[in-house]
C-alpha cells in the first residue's frame, strides 16, 4: 500500500458495543483499526459472530460506535443526518441478501434506470447507462422480469449493477457470494471487482470463505471475537506462522497447515485470548493475557502467544 496516497478508508480503535440485558454491554468489537488504498482489496474474514458485519456498518456510520475515528478519504465521519449521508454517497454497501437490494414490485430495467436517474454519469442517460450495466451484468436478456422472477445469482448482479452505477470509491460486500456455486462466485467477483485500478475504488470484501478471499484480495484481516488477530498480504496465505483460527481455517479448506487444533464446541474465553478454552496450544498465559497485535515484519500481524510454524 503506497505510504503516499490518502487512505480511501482508515479506520482507527474502533469499539461497538450492544445492549445485553436490563443494565448490561456486550462488545462486539473492540479496537479495531484497518486502511484500504484506493484501488486496493481488502479481506475481512471471520467465523459467524466475530464482528465483521458489525465493522462494515459502524464504518459507513449505518450504527453508531462506542469509540473509534472513521475517515473516508481524509474526511472525518461527520455526525448523524444530511451532513453524513452526503460524506457516505462516494461509499456503497453490497448486502448479503440481494432482496434487502430490490424493490419486489419494479423490473430489473427500472432498478437500474431508477439508479441511474440518482447518480448521474458519463455515457448518455440514464436509460443508455442502465443498458449498458445490464449488458456488464448479464442482464440484458432479463430486463422486464420481476425480482422474484430472477434466479439468486441474477438478483445478486442486479443489485450490483445499482451499485456500480453509483460510481462508488469504496464498495463494502457483505458477504456477496454466500449461497452461489463455485462458477457463480467468481463470476461475481470478477464483476465486483473489475475496473478498480482505473477508478481507484477500493472493496474491502466481508467474507468467512478464506480461500476465495484469498484468491481475490490483496491483503487480509482476521477476526476472532470482536479483535483483529492477524493481518497479512493475501499472496502469503500458507507461507507464515499463522494463528491457530487461520490454520485451522486453512485446514477446513483442505489445505494442509500446521497449527493447534481448536475444539468448536468450547465457549469463547471471558478473559485473555479468546480462543483459550477452544485451542489445544494454549497454556496459562493465553487465558491470562490477552495478546496484542504486534507487527511481526513484512506486513504480518499477528496477535498470539504461541503462533505455530508455516
Amino acid at each position: 500500500m503506497s505510504g503516499a496516497a490518502t487512505p480511501r478508508l482508515a479506520v482507527s480503535g474502533l469499539r461497538v458495543s450492544f445492549a445485553a440485558g436490563l443494565w448490561g454491554r456486550r462488545v462486539a468489537v473492540d479496537d479495531v483499526s484497518l486502511q484500504l488504498a484506493p484501488g486496493e482489496v481488502l479481506g475481512l474474514i471471520g467465523e459467524s459472530g466475530s464482528g465483521k458485519t458489525t465493522v462494515a456498518r459502524a464504518a459507513l456510520g449505518l450504527i453508531p460506535a462506542d469509540a473509534g475515528q472513521v475517515l473516508l478519504d481524509g474526511v472525518a465521519m461527520p455526525a448523524a443526518g444530511a451532513a453524513r449521508r452526503a460524506w457516505r454517497r462516494g461509499a456503497q454497501l453490497v448486502l448479503q441478501d440481494p432482496d434487502g437490494m430490490l424493490n419486489p414490485g419494479l423490473t430489473a430495467s427500472e432498478h437500474l434506470i431508477e439508479s441511474a436517474r440518482l447518480h448521474p454519469g458519463e455515457g448518455g442517460g440514464p436509460v443508455e447507462r442502465a443498458e449498458a450495466m445490464a449488458e456488464a451484468m448479464g442482464l440484458s436478456a432479463r430486463l422486464q422480469a420481476l425480482p422474484g422472477e430472477l434466479s439468486g445469482g441474477e438478483r445478486r448482479r442486479l443489485g450490483l449493477g445499482r451499485v456500480l452505477l453509483a460510481s462508488p470509491r469504496l464498495i463494502v460486500a457483505d458477504e456477496p457470494t454466500a449461497g452461489l456455486d463455485a462458477h457463480r462466485k467468481a463470476e461475481l467477483l470478477d464483476l465486483l471487482l473489475a475496473g478498480r485500478g482505473a477508478q481507484g475504488r477500493a472493496v474491502l470484501l466481508i467474507s468467512h470463505d478464506l480461500p476465495l478471499v484469498a484468491w481475490a484480495c490483496d491483503r487480509l484481516l482476521v477476526m476472532v471475537q470482536g479483535r483483529v488477530v492477524e493481518g497479512f498480504p493475501a499472496r502469503r496465505l500458507g507461507q507464515l506462522p499463522h494463528h491457530p483460527f487461520t490454520a485451522a481455517a486453512l485446514r477446513a479448506a483442505g489445505r494442509p497447515t500446521p497449527g493447534h487444533a481448536l475444539n468448536p464446541e468450547a465457549e469463547p474465553s471471558p478473559r485473555g485470548c479468546a480462543l483459550a478454552r477452544r485451542c489445544a496450544g494454549a497454556t496459562a498465559r493465553c487465558t491470562e493475557e490477552t495478546p496484542p497485535l504486534t507487527d511481526r515484519g513484512d506486513a504480518h500481524l499477528l496477535a498470539c502467544h504461541h503462533p505455530s510454524a508455516p
